[in-house]
Parts: C-alpha cells; structure tokens; sequence
C-alpha cells in the first residue's frame, strides 16, 4: 500500500494479536481503507479491493464471537499472556528460530508444528524476519473487516462512525454503547441474543430509520435509568430525544413514498415505529408505587423498565396494519423485531384490557404451542394443582366451565411454581430468558380467556352438549339452574379478577401496581359477596370445590387491598374467617397448602398473607 494512502490511528482498534508492530500499522491502515471503502457509495467503491470470499466466512466468524464483553476479556488475557511470555525470555529469541502464530500471535519456536496456544498449524504462522502475511491471516482481517470492527474497538462500539458517513450527530456514540451494552442486554441475557443484535443492526450502513429509533430509544432509557439508580439533577437529555424523534419521523415520512410491502424497509419501518410508540411520552407513566406483594424477577425482560402503561393508541394501530398488511407476524424478518413486537402487544393489551393482536414468540421468530409450563422448561416434578389440596382450578370442572378455561389458570399454577423452582438458576441466562418467554405465554393465554366485561360471558364460559345447547337440567329445574348458572358466572368473575391481580403484581409484576388495585378491588369484593350469597347446594363436592376457589380470591384481593380503604381490608379478613371455618382450615400451614394448589409465590406472598391470616385470627400463634 503507498505510503500517501495510510491513516493515523488515534485512540484505534487494539490489534495486538497480528504480528510485530510494523504489521500491526500496517494492518490498520489496510483494516481503516477498507472500511471507509465499504461505506462509499456503490459507484464510487473500487472493485478489486473487495474480498469476493468474505460473504462465506461471515457465518463461521459470527458463531466464534462471543460478544463485545468476552472479546475485551480476551484481549486482556492475550496481553497478560504476552506480558508473561516477554518475562520469560521467550521474546528474547533471535528472529530466526522463532515465528509468530498467525492466529493468536503466539511465539512459535523453531522445529516445533504447532501453536502451544491454540494448537495451529506451524505453517500458517507469520515468519517476523520476512514480514510476510500468509492467506489465513487475509481471511481472518476480512472477516474483521466485514464486521466493521463494531467489537474491536476500545471505548466506542462504531470506532469508524463519523460525519462521513453521515452519523456526526453529537453524543451518538455514547447512545449507541448504552443501547448494546445495557438496553438490548436488559432484554434477554445470553450472548446469542446479544451478538445477533450487533450482527442485525451493526452490520453495513445504517437505515436513518434505525439508527434515529434506536438513539431516541436510548437516550430515553439512559435519562431514566439514571434516575432510578438515585442520580441527582441528572441533566435531561430533552433536546437529544427530540432532534432524534424528529429525524425518525423524517425518515420515516420518506421511507412511506416507495414500494414497502415484503420489502426490508418495511422490517424497519415497523421497528420504527415501535421504538417511537414505547419511548415517546414516557415520562408522564413512570411512576413506580407500592406493592404489597414482593415479587421476583421484576427486571426480568426489562418489565421493571417496559412494564409502564406509555403505548400511544395511533403508534399501535399503525404497527398493527402494517403487520397484517404485509401478512402477519411471521413476515418479519429483522432478528429481534418479532419477539420484540409480541412483547409489546401483550403489554398493551395489558393496559387496554383487550386481546393481544400477535401471538407469542421467542427471539428467532417462532412459536410456542399448547404445551404446558412444566412441558415447555422440560420440569420432571408433579405440580401442585396435582398432588395438593384437591386439585386447585381443576375444581372448576364440577361447575361446568370449560376446560380451555381451566387449562388457562392451571398453566398460570405451574408457572408460579416454576418460578420457585427458577429462582435458584438466575444466574442461568438461557433459562432466565426461556423462562420469560414462559411468562409472557401464559400472561398472553390468560388475556385471551373470556373478560367479565365480555356482553356474551355466559357463552363464553360453560360447556356444551353435543347438540351445541347448554347442558341444563329438567324444565321444572330451569329456573334453579338459572340460579347456579348466574352464581357460577361470578365465581369465574372472582377467579378472573385475582388471577389477573396475582399476574399483574407476582408472575408478571408491572411496576406500577396501584391504578390495578383500585379498580379491581372493589370488582373483586362485589363478586365474592355475590358468589358467597346462600344457596343450598346438592353436590357436597361441589360446595367445597367453590368454597376453595373463592378462599384463594379473598386471600389476593386481601393483600392486594393491604394499602386500600381499612373497611375494605377488614371485610376481606371477615370473609377469609368465614371461608377457613367452612373449610375446617385452623392453622397457617394448612392455609398455605391449600393456596400453593391454585397459584402461590411463597418469597411474594407468604408475607402478605400472613399478615392478612393474623387479622382475621387475632389470637393465633401458628
């Protein structure tokens, strides 16, 4: 390469793996050339300075990445390695019986085949006193190359970023780092996650759609994070979220003009707007409160941070169009952006008490299917809506609920338990991140079961015959069974009610918690006094099953109204009284028996329910 054609480094990519010094410059000039080449406009690119094999070696270099933290960990090794090498007198070798390994830099001595460091072969190595570079280290520079050395780069994650490439917005690295290095990490936790992220949206120039997105998303994440770890006069990043919300909306305006459908613009367009719908006017809704609950795994998926009601209605339906326009969830092929959308539809409907619009999916896009919690983590263990108590939700079969229904509220049992079972593994990334997928799966089937508000719930909610009737007795019987069937609707009003709460504040725990208690409280009191009205049933069973189902709603909406108005506490421990001497439940490890064979957290619930339990038995020492 001429000398006129070199750059000089400042505050470069470490590159001490390669060689002596003067093939490390070089190399960087070689590696800083190609990547400014690489960015130019098509047209003006020299051809015969591209690699035509670097497209095959980008697979089989990705998978020996292991992200941007293992990377600067193993460059720390290597020079430690080296240090202690020059200790022991293995650099002072003269030139000509030694050799440097063409992969890890490693002294080769002279006679010996291969690498003591990685085991490569002798006659791929680099000969110092030659300074020639063999073919093996051409291909591995290209594959570097190709990547745009997002990895390799000290302090920045875009080293080569720059008003040439049309990214000289101040402060954009510094958004850029937090988006790799906190945010897409807070979301899922392992390393393929993570590095498919860089590969998605690192990889080549980047869409104004993205990059805009992805720094307003950042910057609003950073500005917040910031505050809630107790910084103090925190400066607002206010004008930054705005210059880059309003280039989006920019891109975005441009990007509509043209063809978009099955196209990659579209994957970026619906991102996009994605990224504007959940961090625009965020401020007005994080507010985290009290709950009187404690539950685990609140960062999980950053629901800590994602779990605030923000979706503007006109984002969401635009998101929603474009996917069914373009043929459904499936079509989205950008990495990431399927469970990234799932997600947020499950959490606006959370918030709109609606249906969620797309199904559940994991991070490469597919699907989960009918399977069980216990099926789906592969757990060996019975659960406990099987082997306590008398079976939990399955009682609702004596009331003719239909079995979907149920199956519903059996996966949200196992899920609960799962979660006991999990908490010793949360240093496991892959089953933290499976077991958040979990939480969204069953959270998602838990919304798709028939709503109280619902004007056709009778419908909705009870089996039927063969002949498509509600099974029903005797005519002279109608009128009774009218009565039960009113009483069974709310029942299943109350389970719905305290499932929904234990969700929203134990197994899916959003951070704000209160505007839920306040509404659903009270819905959940009217439909256990209702439920609870006398009617002599027939079915001893069936009494009982009820009776333990509506003990379960009283223990939740009881916590759950812990902060609430004291009269409303205090008839939740009256009823709770009433339901234990109906059941003949004297003590609290009997209570908690009983609880853990519907759904129960013990580290999130035991605390609240004992101290509800000693309200209602004032003088019990259990």
């Amino acid at each position: 390469m001429d000398k006129s054609d070199r750059f000089i480094f400042v505050n470069g990519p470490c590159l001490e793996s390669v060689g002596a010094v003067k093939d490390r410059r070089q190399i960087r000039s070689q590696l800083m050339r190609r990547v400014f080449l690489e960015r130019l406009p098509p047209e003006k690119r020299s051809e015969e300075l591209l690699n035509p094999h670097v497209d095959e070696s980008i697979d089989e270099f990705a998978l020996s990445m292991r992200g941007y933290h293992q990377l600067a960990s193993s460059h720390r090794s290597k020079s430690t390695t080296r240090s202690r090498q020059a200790k022991s007198g293995l650099a002072s070798s003269s030139n000509g019986d030694r050799s440097c390994c063409a992969f890890c830099s490693a002294i080769i001595r002279a006679g010996h085949e291969t690498c003591n460091q990685c085991g490569d072969a002798a006659e791929m190595a680099i000969n110092t006193r030659h300074n020639s570079v063999i073919q093996k280290t051409k291909r591995n520079i290209n594959r570097i190359v190709h990547l745009h050395l997002t990895r390799l780069a000290d302090g920045q994650i875009d080293p080569f970023g720059g008003p040439a490439n049309g990214r000289g917005d101040p402060g954009y690295s510094q958004l850029l780092g937090h988006f790799f290095t906190t945010l897409v990490p807070s979301l899922r936790r392992t390393h393929a996650w993570i590095e498919g992220c860089f590969e998605a949206y690192l990889k080549g120039t980047w869409s104004p759609l993205l990059f805009h997105s992805t720094c307003m998303a950042a910057s609003v994440h950073l500005e917040r994070t910031a505050q809630n770890r107790g910084a103090i006069n925190y400066p607002s990043r206010a004008t930054e979220q705005l210059y880059h919300k309003g280039a989006a909306l920019r891109a975005l305006q441009s990007a509509i003009t043209g063809p978009i459908i099955g196209t990659r613009t579209l994957d970026e367009i619906i991102l996009c707007i994605c990224f504007l719908a959940v961090h625009d006017d965020i401020k007005e809704s994080l507010a985290k409160d009290y709950n009187p609950f404690n539950p685990p795994l609140q960062d999980l998926q950053g629901l800590d941070f994602y779990g605030f009601s923000s979706f503007h209605g006109v984002h969401w339906n635009a998101i929603r169009q474009l996917v069914m326009r373009n043929g459904g969830l499936h079509t989205v092929k950008l990495y990431g952006a399927p469970w990234f959308l799932s997600y947020t539809s499950l959490k606006y409907a959370m918030f709109t008490a609606s249906t969620p619009e797309f199904p559940i999916m994991d991070a490469t896009g597919n699907m989960y299917g009918s399977d069980s919690p216990f099926q789906i983590l592969q757990i060996s263990a019975r659960p406990w809506h099987k082997t306590l108590c008398n079976g939990g939700f399955r009682q609702l079969q004596t009331l003719r609920i239909k079995k979907s229904i149920i199956r519903a509220l059996l996966d949200l049992s196992e899920f609960a338990q799962a979660v006991q079972l999990h908490l010793p593994k949360q240093d496991d990334a892959v089953a933290m991140d499976r077991l958040g997928d979990l939480r969204n799966l069953v959270q998602h089937r838990l919304l798709c079961l028939p709503k109280p508000s619902d004007p056709l719930l009778e419908e909705g909610i009870f089996e039927k015959n063969n002949n498509g009737r509600q099974r029903v007795q005797e005519d002279e019987q109608q009128e009774e069974e009218g009565m039960a069937k009113a009483m069974t609707m709310e029942v299943y009003r109350a389970c719905w009610l305290a499932a929904f709460l234990f969700s929203t504040h134990v197994t899916f725990p959003i951070p704000a918690t209160r505007p839920t208690r306040e509404g659903l409280v009270p819905q959940l009191q009217d439909a256990i006094r209702r439920s609870s009205d006398p009617l002599a049933d027939e079915n001893e069973d069936e009494d009982r099953g009820k009776s333990e189902i509506l003990l379960w709603c009283t223990m939740i909406g009881g916590i759950a109204a812990q902060d609430g108005a004291v009269e409303r506490r205090s008839w939740y421990a009256g009823q709770l009284r009433k339901l234990c001497h109906t059941l003949n439940i004297q003590t609290w490890a009997k209570m908690q028996e009983l609880m853990r064979s519907f759904a129960w957290v013990d580290v999130a619930c035991d605390e609240g329910g004992y101290r509800l339990w000693m309200e209602a038995y004032p003088s019990s020492c259990q």
